[in-house]
């Protein structure tokens, strides 16, 4: 090998170094997603079966039953062929979803859950070193998302009572010439849906994009879907993960003006993100909707009962909820304490520490009875130490 090609060499090495080096530090500069402590860690370290551990720090949805899950999938696996891409169950799950709100299916974008959606739009809206806008506490991925873009999230505290500000955010991201606006409404982890007026005036004041995460929209008191009918800058955000009980799946979809919806679809989507299990999976349960929304009763109805006995608890705080999950503070006791002792009982639950003014904080999720027992039971050893 000649001295001048292994210059050249030497020379693209230390090229490829100072690109890696400068990759790991951007790497380092973004936040991890904290996905908590799982199922079988704790079990193995409290040394029972994972079947005794009590999960509900993710907000998902235990009332539907595991093996009507299960059947459907079943039946779902008999119906697809796995060696073709998923090219008809796509469509016809958007024209499914599309007939359940009275909308054209060129309205809609399918995904793999509601976190691909939010990587999507923030990929094809924004360019490094653009400005976003959201509220302070929401939900952590679209600020990783905006974040991992190279771009800038700017947050407008919620008020005490987790009502947003808006006069506040309308004047920030107006001068802040934002691109995109994300509102969680309901809001994770405050539980609680966004007034209408609020939101009408962010859509008619602001002048970018508006975002509308409704995964929890089905537990509250409506929906804004319809007004993308009234407004050609809004983009509204659903997924089967908390309704429809199928999480691990990961669909999703958005719906928004046609134009936009065709660009995401075709311009900025990959072809084949959701797989022709989640996609068929989506279908069959479309099928079932009067069984699922009948479990969202079920739901709303153990959230009211789940509050109530929080309420009766020494030191325990319940705020109101709206979604499928209860955020409770804890009076004169620290929640890093009381989770600790909940995990030795073998119970996770979401430690949030501070939300705005309150602190010790804790997020539970809301699921059936036998397991809502268990819970306030380990609860209330946890608090009396």
């Amino acid at each position: 090998m000649t001295a001048s090609l292994l210059r050249g060499d030497l020379l693209t090495g230390k090229r490829w170094k100072r690109s890696f080096n400068n990759f790991i530090r951007k790497a380092n500069a973004l936040e991890r997603y904290d996905v908590g402590l799982t199922v079988k860690r704790l079990a193995t370290e409290l040394n029972v079966e994972a079947s005794d551990i009590l999960k509900l720090n993710s907000n998902e949805n235990f009332f539907i039953p595991l093996s009507f899950l299960r059947k459907c999938l079943m039946e779902v696996v008999e119906e697809l062929d796995p060696r073709i891409y998923p090219r008809d169950e796509l469509i016809e799950l958007r024209q499914a979803i599309a007939r359940l709100f009275n909308l054209k299916d060129e309205n809609l974008v399918v995904g793999a859950g509601s976190d691909q959606l939010i990587e999507l739009i923030v990929n094809a809206f924004l360019t490094d070193g653009d400005n976003v806008m959201s509220i302070d506490p929401t939900f952590v991925i679209y600020r990783r998302a905006v974040r991992t873009r190279g771009c800038r999230f700017i947050t407008v505290p919620l008020k005490r009572d987790f009502s947003i500000d808006t006069d506040s955010i309308i004047h920030l991201a107006n001068k802040a010439k934002a691109k995109l606006l994300f509102l969680c409404s309901p809001n994770n982890p405050t539980a609680n849906q966004f007034d209408e007026a609020s939101i009408r005036l962010i859509l008619e004041e602001f002048d970018g994009m508006t975002v509308i995460d409704e995964t929890y929209a089905d537990f509250a008191r409506y929906s804004v879907v319809d007004w993308i009918k009234e407004y050609s800058n809004l983009v509204v955000l659903r997924t089967f993960s908390k309704v429809f009980g199928i999480a691990g799946l990961r669909l999703g979809y958005a719906i928004s003006n046609m134009e936009l919806a065709l660009a995401l679809r075709e311009r900025f989507k990959m072809p084949y993100a959701v797989s022709s299990v989640a996609l068929l999976m989506g279908l069959k349960l479309l099928g079932k909707l009067d069984f699922i929304m009948s479990k969202v009763d079920e739901a709303k109805k153990a959230r009211s009962e789940l509050i109530e006995r929080l309420e009766e608890l020494d030191k325990v705080e319940p705020f109101p909820s709206e979604t499928n999950f209860v955020l409770f503070r804890l009076n004169s006791v620290s929640s890093n304490k009381i989770y600790r002792r909940l995990l030795m009982q073998g119970v996770i639950v979401r430690n949030l520490g501070r939300v705005l003014s309150f602190d010790n904080c804790l997020r539970v999720t809301v699921a059936p009875q036998p397991m809502m027992e268990r819970f306030v039971e380990a609860l209330e050893v946890a608090i009396e130490g």
